[in-house]
């Protein structure tokens, strides 16, 4: 049901709002309209309680139990739901540079989809509210309509947000529980306690910072150009806002075309890298349990297997199974909490734990610790879809304080409890460790290896599917004449397998995890989490910042610049 209008929406509505493809949308506002009565009638008929309906409920036990166990199947089915659109943010995030457009945008927050108009009808509602100002003309229909579409914002109409504050809470989690953390206890190994606690309180109040500001920015209105019709004095879009709903649109608001170039190419380069530790993350674990295995051999087959997964162009069934994530990480939680509790020795004992260092002992590596403490934060790119998807938008910074403050307190355990078990024996992934205690339950060692190594068998596919959208979407805009989009299948099956090979090709050239992952928080994240947002808020907000909170910004903006610069440095040039 529809809530009730507000003044605001009066006001909205009566903007006219020009719709590419006038069919589709009304096909979808007539199933919306007739979906909607089958509601009402049904929502009266439940509170009649003289309806037979409500009372064949009531005198029926069994009916009850029916009633309660649609519920709680309701209650799966729309976190599952929740969960699986959480997933698919990332494909959003990244969504390609010359996608093409055919739906006009408004924006979904609080606020019914604008009725569709013809242009008789536009007009007609211009000279109602007296919106035939003069703002200047444009010679010819084909400059107005390219400076529509330059000003036309991606959105599916009618788009409602879904997630609860629960819901949010826990996608917000998940996205920024990454392997990543598998490196932590790695990383205060080569920082010590003091400075790897410094790092990880710095990257986390940076990141939560610049998340904040990013609700700001997709709160930020920019008024559309205002267009006339030459020859009927018909004013188009003459007082709509528009609102970002994405990363890219963030970019392009501020910086324009440029700006949305350049956030969905370093996308790409940072999926793609993320893709490649997901390779080297299977093939450690697999050669964990079976050290006799060549790592090449490993790689080259997991990628074999992986390769099919790639070429559907929907990954929803990868959405629903990235939830073998979480239960990876909640396994290894548990496994590392009970084996240092129940072994008395060391290496690998909580009660008996090993040599550690409260200063590092080489600060020559200790820079190449900040990407790997900074790779556990970044998750930028899909909180403004996030934000876009809460019932409660208005709620989002609490999200965030929930969720940074569940994600830190998991940090910190990890990292903690991975330390003091193996001391200076730390090794890159955590997980690496296990099968070298021979304490150490054999069967749950294995477990969790084999969750730590099927894990990313979901998570390539959604990984590497940005990436392939972009190159098709590229090679139509370059070639229009002899690539289609979509391409047929022969042509997106071969393309499609060359880009995995490629990522299993970088694998075996740099088969060092914490190498990747730090290049990853380093180059990626610092330029994702903490630079781009804050100089897209500088750009939007500037000139209405004090100079205290604008010398803030530019001083966390600096600050991101420069650990980012310098660990990325470290990462490429510095070995351990």
């Amino acid at each position: 049901m529809r809530r009730p209008q507000t003044e605001s929406d009066v006001d909205d509505d009566n903007v006219p709002i020009i719709i590419h493809n006038v069919a589709e949308y009304e096909c979808a506002e007539e199933s919306s309209s007739s979906s909607d009565d089958e509601h009402s009638d049904q929502d009266e008929d439940d509170l009649n309680a003289s309806s037979p309906r409500r009372r064949r409920f009531r005198l029926n036990p069994a009916s009850t139990s029916y009633a309660s166990r649609s519920t709680a199947s309701a209650v799966i089915g729309s976190w599952m739901s929740s969960y699986a659109r959480s997933a698919g943010f990332l494909e959003e995030a990244a969504g390609p540079v010359n996608k093409l457009r055919n739906v006009a945008s408004f924006d979904s927050i609080g606020s019914e989809p604008p009725e569709v108009a013809s242009v008789g009808q536009v007009e007609d509602a211009l000279e109602r509210e007296h919106l035939l100002t003069d703002y200047g003309t444009v010679e010819g229909v084909e400059e107005i309509d390219a400076k529509l579409q330059e000003h036309e914002h991606v959105m599916d109409v009618g788009t409602a947000p879904m997630s609860t504050f629960a819901q949010t809470v826990f996608n917000a989690v998940n996205v920024l529980m990454g392997i990543g953390i598998l490196s932590l206890p790695f990383a205060f190994r080569i920082t010590g306690w003091v400075v790897g606690g410094i790092l990880l309180t710095l990257c986390c109040l940076m990141t939560h910072h610049t998340a904040r500001l990013l609700a700001k920015c997709l709160d930020y209105s920019s008024p559309l150009p205002q267009i006339k019709v030459p020859g009927e004095q018909l004013t188009l879009f003459p007082s709509f806002r528009r609102r970002p709903t994405t990363y890219g649109d963030i970019g392009e608001l501020a910086y324009g075309s440029r700006g949305r170039n350049f956030i969905s190419v370093l996308f790409c380069v940072e999926l793609m890298a993320a893709c490649v530790a997901l390779v080297i993350l299977i093939s450690d674990s697999i050669t964990a349990l079976f050290p006799e295995w060549h790592h090449v051999v490993v790689k080259s087959v997991a990628v074999g297997l992986i390769i099919p997964m790639t070429y559907p162009t929907s990954l929803r069934w990868a959405s629903y199974g990235s939830l073998l994530g979480v239960v990876a990480l909640s396994n290894l939680m548990i496994i590392i909490l009970y084996d240092g509790l129940t072994t008395v020795e060391t290496p690998g004992s909580l009660i008996h734990p090993a040599v550690t260092r409260i200063w590092p002992e080489n600060w020559e590596t200790v820079p190449l610790a900040i990407g790997l403490i900074m790779a556990g934060f970044c998750g930028h790119s899909v909180f403004p879809n996030i934000y876009r998807d809460m019932t409660e938008p208005e709620k989002y910074n609490n999200m965030l304080n929930v969720s940074y403050v569940v994600a830190t307190i998991m940090y910190i355990f990890i990292a903690a409890c991975g330390y003091l078990m193996f001391g200076d024996f730390t090794m890159p992934e955590i997980t690496q460790n296990l099968p070298q205690v021979p304490s150490y339950n054999h069967i749950l060692t294995s477990v969790t290896l084999w969750l730590t190594a099927i894990n990313p068998l979901t998570k390539f596919p959604l990984n590497v599917n940005p990436i392939n959208v972009q190159i098709e979407h590229s090679l139509h805009a370059v070639f229009p004449t002899y690539v289609l989009y979509p391409l047929p299948i022969l042509h997106r099956v071969l393309l499609r397998s060359f880009t995995s090979l490629l990522i299993l090709i970088i694998a075996i050239l740099f088969p060092t995890f914490h190498s990747i992952m730090s290049l990853m928080g380093s180059l990626f994240a610092f330029s994702v989490c903490v630079v781009f947002p804050g100089m897209c808020y500088l750009k939007l907000f500037g000139p209405l910042l004090g100079a205290k909170e604008w010398a803030m910004e530019m001083g966390v903006v600096a600050m991101g610049v420069g650990l980012g610069t310098i660990g990325t440095i470290w990462a490429c040039f510095v070995k351990f």
